[in-house]
């Protein structure tokens, strides 16, 4: 049994874990989750039975029906719930197929960059010397080249198209984790349990598979929960200038760039494509803010 003392010194300690402020914390930061895990749920299963969900077909023009506002609006119909386009396509379906396109690109970039930044970030840490010179200057000539410049120079050469912008994508991503994931690998390669991993005979491959990737790994989530947020943006951004996903594809940043010259006329064009950006990049922000907090020694504990 517990000491008096000892009950009466963890007292306090449980009364700050179950404060009111500490509570609030815990309650802002699940209303964080929550909105957001339901704002992307519902993207992506929109994206996912978009064939069902959608009650006009995205690609076909109807002239008849061109510029029809919102329903809620003089002159809208239920028929067209957000109104329809310049060339009388209904905008809600266009939304519907935009997003997996927008939800594709921006999870496959970030697929790819991941792994491929993390696998150079551990071997530049690990290994050191020449190979970490020569990885960090590839970051370093990578980083101070903007990221629009190098995409529309590669895409003028190979062409825009779907896999070509997830291509594009993943690397303009992939020096963000070879970076971070480097500064932490040579942290860890003086710590004890490392030392003794390879002092019993481990395998440099077996060190960094059994003892490094896990440890950075949290690292690794953060940024690519924040990171999908921003291949989002960046996906939206090139198909606003015409170098992402090419027509007749719907893509959010196209339906944006498409309906700037509307928007005096016809305001829906532009603004339930720009909402729609909005509201997912915030929700994955909150998922990331999320994740960051519980892999945060600082904020578990809070």
């Amino acid at each position: 049994m517990d000491s008096p003392a000892a009950a009466h010194a963890a007292a306090p300690q449980r009364s700050a874990a179950g404060s009111p402020r500490t509570a609030w914390r815990r309650a802002r930061r699940h209303v964080k989750l929550i909105f957001g895990g339901a704002i992307l749920l519902v993207m992506l299963a929109g994206a996912g039975a978009a064939p069902g969900l959608a009650l006009h077909n995205p690609f076909v023009a109807a002239p008849a029906h061109r510029l029809w506002p919102p329903a809620w609006a003089s002159g809208g119909t239920s028929a067209h719930l957000l109104g329809t386009d310049q060339l009388g396509r209904d905008i809600l379906s266009r939304l519907i197929y935009g997003a997996r396109v927008t939800l594709i690109v921006g999870i496959c970039s970030v697929a790819i960059a991941m792994p491929v930044g993390t696998a150079a970030g551990l071997l530049a840490g690990f290994r050191g010397g020449r190979v970490d010179a020569l990885l960090m200057r590839l970051v370093d000539t990578q980083l101070s080249i903007p990221f629009l410049l190098l995409a529309i120079s590669i895409i003028s050469v190979v062409g825009a198209s779907t896999i070509n912008t997830v291509l594009v994508l993943a690397l303009g991503g992939w020096p963000m984790y070879a970076r971070v994931v480097r500064a932490e690998t040579l942290s860890l390669r003086e710590r004890d349990f490392i030392e003794a991993a390879r002092a019993i005979g481990g395998s440099r491959v077996r060190v960094v598979a059994r003892h490094m990737v896990p440890h950075v790994m949290g690292t690794v989530s953060v940024i690519g929960s924040f990171a999908t947020a921003q291949m989002i943006l960046l996906e939206s951004s090139l198909s606003y200038l015409g170098l992402g996903v090419q027509p007749p594809v719907p893509s959010w940043g196209r339906m944006l760039s498409e309906g700037q010259s509307y928007v005096m006329l016809a305001w829906w064009l532009a603004t339930f494509p720009g909402c729609a950006i909005a509201l997912t990049v915030l929700a994955i922000n909150f998922i990331g803010d999320w994740v960051r907090d519980r892999l945060s020694p600082q904020t578990r504990l809070l």
